[in-house]
This record gives C-alpha cells, sequence and structure tokens, in this order.
C-alpha cells in the first residue's frame, strides 16, 4: 500500500497511471463508435444490440462504473501534474527529448474539461433521458427502446447536434495531443519514433473523430433516418 501511495505521489508514477488510463478510454472510444455504427445496418440491428447490452445489466453496470474509475483516475492525475508543473516549472521530464509544444498541448485542461462537460450532457441524453425525455421514451414495433429513433430525433435537434460538435471538436484535439504524449510518458517517443508518432497521432484521431461524426452528419443530411 505504501509503495501504491508512493507512485501516485510521484510525478513518474502519476504520469503513467494517465497514460495508462488514456489508453485505456482510447480502447473505450473505438468499442463504443463500432456500437453507433450499428445505426447504418437499420433499426432493428441497432435497437437489438441495444436490448442485448441492456440484458446483460451485471456486465453493463460493471462496464460503466470500471469507466468511470478510468476518468475519474485520468482526471486526478492530470489535474496533480499540472498542479505540480506550476509549481516546478524549472524542472524536465528526463525520458524525452520531445519539447515541442501545440495549440493542443497547452489546451488540455480546456479541452479536457470541455470534454467532461459534454460527456454529463451526453449521458443525461442518450443515458438518462432527460434531455428530449419524449424522444428517449418511444419504443419499437417489438417494444424494445427505440434507440435508432432517439438518436435520429436526438441528432435532427439543433442544441443537441451543436453540443455533439463542440464535443467532438475537443476530443479532436484532446486526441491529437494524447495519442502524442502517452509515448512520450512512456519513455518510447525515442530517436526516429518520435518524429513517426507525431506524425501518426492526428490521423488515428481523425479516424476516431470520422467514425463518431459520421453517425450525426448522415441524420442531418437524411442518409440516415429518412
Amino acid at each position: 500500500m505504501k509503495k501504491l501511495i508512493r507512485l501516485l505521489d510521484s510525478s513518474v508514477g502519476q504520469k503513467l497511471i494517465a497514460g495508462a488510463t488514456g489508453i485505456a478510454l482510447v480502447g473505450f472510444l473505438v468499442v463504443h463508435m463500432a456500437g453507433n455504427l450499428q445505426i447504418f445496418a437499420g433499426a432493428n440491428s441497432l435497437n437489438a444490440y441495444a436490448a442485448l447490452l441492456k440484458s446483460q445489466a451485471i456486465v453493463l453496470w460493471s462496464a460503466r462504473l470500471g469507466l468511470l474509475v478510468l476518468i475519474g483516475l485520468h482526471i486526478a492525475m492530470t489535474v496533480r501534474q499540472v498542479i505540480r508543473n506550476r509549481g516546478q516549472k524549472s524542472k524536465k521530464y528526463a525520458t524525452t527529448n520531445y519539447r515541442r509544444t501545440t495549440v493542443a498541448s497547452r489546451s488540455m485542461m480546456l479541452t479536457g474539461s470541455v470534454l467532461l462537460g459534454f460527456i454529463v450532457f451526453h449521458l443525461l441524453h442518450f443515458t438518462g433521458g432527460v434531455i428530449l425525455p419524449e424522444a428517449y421514451q418511444q419504443t419499437d414495433s417489438e417494444g424494445r427502446h427505440n434507440v435508432f429513433a432517439m438518436v435520429v430525433d436526438g441528432f435532427r435537434h439543433p442544441i443537441v447536434l451543436a453540443v455533439y460538435l463542440a464535443g467532438m471538436a475537443a476530443l479532436a484535439t484532446h486526441l491529437h495531443h494524447a495519442i502524442s504524449s502517452v509515448w512520450q510518458t512512456l519513455g518510447l517517443a525515442r530517436d526516429g519514433c518520435d518524429s513517426r508518432v507525431r506524425k501518426l497521432s492526428p490521423i488515428l484521431a481523425a479516424v476516431i473523430i470520422a467514425g463518431f461524426l459520421l453517425v450525426p452528419l448522415s441524420i442531418v443530411t437524411g442518409f440516415v433516418g429518412k
């Protein structure tokens, strides 16, 4: 226990935990994106997928709790690092010579705060049914929660669409820096690997964001939910 406390209190430990939780959260984003793309298979496919998830209550809630723990740890370790860095500006991270600063790296706290607000909005909308409750309460012909109709109606609402687009813009900026910095955190950004990672990170971020944007853009253009 003492070793764990020392690890959490050290700069290296905090960066490792922030990096590890960040990797896990990116993995969740990929899985979540794949689930969202079920909408292109039609209402029955998406509603059946949602019903399957709901039927596995223990697994679903365990995953949700695990996700909350990951987010909490990621935020806590990142905030502690920011506080530490502001108090010790003269110290440098010794495992890498990567020193470039970007708009993304300088705005991680800002984009992280926007993302936290977006997550709360997203949960209130699609999970809790607090936002647009009439759309949330719809059922399909088989009596299942009509997730397809809820998503379509949601993204046709200008405020919901605007919040989602703002969240995706913040996520794109956050991911761009995060994917690069996790290599720095793990001490892997050395030699030629450094430049390759910097080139690859915006591509990976763009793929993830494109996957999430595909759904609302397909709805507002009439390709889905005609």
